[in-house]
């Protein structure tokens, strides 16, 4: 309709404008969620990837634990060399850890008590995926290591 009279062709044309504006509008709207459903699927593809398993440390090497206070290797942390029956402030707080060299005997209770769990050289982003509660290791002994190079 081309009547101006009482502003019907202008009511008209702001329709017709505001359809075409609610249809770019649903057209973002669609374009926005499935690119933030792109972005999702490959966060989480990402975050479930697992670390690669390292290489063994070479023969001669000295038995050493680096531990963490926060799941990642994040955090505060500590140097481990041999046997520690207490970990004063660190017991009870690891959560993390890269046993670089030597088999190692971690405990949940102080002196080499309670429950035992025995782990080698490796990577170690979560303690818990190893049979070891989070925050539960209060002492720690060394077990076995590669010969010292001469």
């Amino acid at each position: 309709m081309f009547l101006s009279k009482g502003g019907l062709y202008f009511k008209v044309r702001e329709h017709q404008l505001l359809s075409i504006m609610e249809t770019r509008r649903d057209k973002m709207k669609r374009w926005m969620l499935g690119l933030l459903a792109v972005l999702f699927s490959a966060t989480l593809a990402t975050a479930q990837q697992q670390p690669p398993t390292p290489a063994p440390p070479p023969r001669g090497e000295m038995p050493q634990i680096v531990a963490f206070d926060n799941d990642g290797l994040l955090g505060d942390h500590i140097h481990i060399f041999g046997n520690t029956p207490d970990l004063g402030k660190w017991g009870n707080s690891i959560s993390s850890m890269v046993i670089l060299a030597g088999r190692w005997e971690f405990f949940d209770e102080e002196k080499f008590q309670g429950t035992k769990v025995e782990l080698g050289p490796g990577v170690y982003v979560h303690v818990k995926d190893h049979g070891i509660k989070d925050n539960s290791i209060s002492s720690i002994r060394l077990v076995g290591s590669p010969p010292m190079a001469r």
